[in-house]
């Protein structure tokens, strides 16, 4: 777990932030009277369920809530109250002082411009950068963030880059101006493990290395433990539990920090044993919340009229005072953490697996090949030929499943997609049923097979 930095003046000051959204001719208030500092080098996760107004304090810091949204309260940037901005003013601020990182990476990426025109715009706008100067820039931080062949990949589209590749050059852009504030939004969502935790470690060695503070956003707790020195929960548009990360982690104190915790999968998880303890119920949407604890028709420890009454400030639960819950019930609830463990949670699992019948095959593949050709240099007039797939066999059994797993680029989507008919592979051969499917298109196969194979995507 991180350490908790230094105490300094906060970069981010937030002080009775209040968002509401104009819905059918009246006001719902969706985040009521929070609070939350980060200092210079500090990175503070915020979690909690969908829904429970993580991402809107994001775009409110940010400035970007449409048209029907609007904030009360301030937002202390460097001192500088961003609610009280203009747009014009707001303009200046984004991208330079604060950037945000989406968990959807084509969501920053325009489709019709080249990644190195896109990266290259970030100084050139915001730091007033030469092109020359901005085009030294972009290669650096894409060697930052790990991606290889850095002068090959500013000449190419977003399409033509994976779902992880994609999220690098996003948090590229977001990092390329050294912003003073860092807003990550689900930022690894895309990115497989190992790419993950590159990702990470380089964003914890940036904010060390330039005193960058950061807002993350997660549902992953384990990567809020891995990055975060403080964290803070949200439930139903209010903080319920604020404190240092080890805190947090090794004694929440409010039920529903609790109850987040037994729904994490452990890797000490097996059929029959350590079981997950889902809550029952869901969040109120903001008109039907009622009075006092927002979670009181969700906990099993509430008491009516204590619970329910009036509204419950965030205290100081214990050592160190800067543990704080927003609980009626705060001394009479006992710290505890109830995931479980075993002690060969690897071994018991396989052992415990159910085993699919092996004597039918459902979907079978021989030698799969698929290459594409890719253009290189100006104009397009060099190209080179790069082998995605090549002599893939495998074999999936009736009833059974069959995991991919692999770094970005390394073929997953690609074999998913001739599978499916979606692209079509240029050498082996691909048995549905005993059927070939490989070298026909998803246009030209029968709707039986279309109906027997289909994709989720992600």
């Amino acid at each position: 777990m991180a350490d908790t930095p230094a105490a300094s003046e906060p970069v981010l000051a937030i002080r009775d932030l209040c968002v509401s959204f104009r819905v059918a001719g009246r006001d719902l208030d969706v985040i009521t009277e929070q609070s939350l500092d980060i200092g210079p080098g500090e990175a503070f996760g915020l979690v909690g369920e969908s829904g429970s107004g993580k991402t809107t304090l994001a775009l409110a810091t940010m400035g970007f809530l449409g048209r029907t949204g609007r904030s009360r309260g301030q937002i202390l940037l460097e001192g500088e109250n961003l609610a009280a901005m203009t747009e014009g003013e707001l303009r200046t601020v984004r991208g330079r002082r604060v950037a945000m990182i989406y968990q959807d990476p084509m969501s920053s990426l325009n489709p019709l411009m080249t990644i190195g025109a896109q990266l290259m715009e970030v100084p050139m706008v915001h730091g007033g950068a030469g092109r020359n100067e901005a085009h030294e820039l972009a290669l650096e931080i894409l060697g930052e963030v790990d991606l290889p062949d850095p002068e090959w990949l500013m000449a190419r589209y977003p399409h033509q880059l994976s779902g992880g590749q994609q999220q690098r050059v996003v948090i590229a852009m977001a990092l390329v101006s050294r912003p003073a504030l860092l807003i990550m939004d689900e930022p690894t969502t895309a990115l497989d493990v190992t790419v993950e935790a590159e990702v990470l470690n380089l964003v914890k060695e940036l904010r060390r290395r330039h005193g960058m503070a950061i807002l993350f956003i997660s549902h992953n707790l384990r990567t809020v433990a891995q990055v975060c020195d403080r964290v803070a929960v949200m439930y139903a548009g209010e903080i319920v539990e604020e404190g240092p990360i080890r805190t947090i982690f090794e004694g929440p104190r409010h039920p529903y920090t609790i109850g987040l915790f037994d729904c994490l999968p452990t890797s000490g998880w097996r059929r029959g044993g350590g079981r997950l303890r889902p809550m029952p119920g869901q969040a109120p949407p903001p008109a039907e919340r009622a009075p006092g604890c927002r979670f009181a028709n969700r906990c099993e420890h509430a008491i009516p009229d204590l619970c329910t009454g009036e509204p419950i400030p965030l205290r100081p639960a214990a050592q160190p005072a800067s543990h704080r819950v927003r609980c009626a019930r705060l001394g009479n609830l006992a710290s505890r953490r109830t995931v479980e463990t075993d002690e060969d949670p690897v071994a018991s699992g396989i052992a415990e697996a159910a085993q699919p019948d092996a004597s039918e095959t459902a979907l079978r593949l021989r030698g799969v090949g698929k290459r594409f050709t890719q253009a290189r240099g100006l104009f397009g007039r060099v190209s080179r030929t790069v082998a995605a797939l090549r002599e893939v066999d495998l074999d999936v059994r009736r009833s059974g499943t069959l995991a991919i797993v692999g770094e970005s680029g390394s073929g997953k989507s690609t074999l998913a997609r001739v599978v499916c008919g979606l692209s079509l592979a240029d050498a082996g051969s691909i048995e549905l049923d005993g059927v070939e499917v490989g070298r026909v298109g998803l246009d030209r196969r029968p709707p039986d097979i279309k109906r027997r194979l289909q994709m989720v995507f992600q």
